[in-house]
């Protein structure tokens, strides 16, 4: 088996940790699903840093990605948490929420094309 026993979860699920999961195929199924959520994200990231950020470090780069969505995370639980207590709705939080997806909506679509992209556009093209 190993060095890791589901008896080592149950111990720490009835010492009151945080959610632990008692079944195999619970455990399998929580497996699959993050690995299509997570490639679904990551790899698309990773790709569209490196057209985009040739020029500079990638890890550089993906670093202040990163760092920008756990700053973004951070805030995104606290604000509207603010916003409730001072408004006692969530209203605002909702509106707010629009209006920043709309804004990164269309500041994604007027992103340049990478230089691979406009090229492949081109042969396309030309061959058809």
């Amino acid at each position: 088996m190993g060095y890791f026993s589901f008896d080592v979860l149950r111990a720490l699920g009835r010492a009151g940790g945080t959610a632990v999961i008692w079944d195999f195929y619970d455990a399998l199924g929580e497996c699959n699903s993050f690995g299509v959520v997570n490639f679904a994200t990551v790899a698309p990231t990773m790709k569209l840093a490196t057209g985009y950020f040739k020029h500079l470090s990638v890890g550089a780069v993906i670093g202040w990605i990163y760092l920008s969505h756990q700053l973004g995370s951070a805030l995104g639980s606290f604000v509207p948490g603010v916003l409730y207590d001072l408004t006692g709705s969530y209203d605002s939080s909702f509106i707010a929420s629009i209006i920043l997806l709309a804004g990164a909506s269309a500041i994604s679509i007027l992103l340049p094309k990478p230089a691979a992209q406009q090229a492949a556009g081109q042969f396309a093209v030309k061959n058809s």
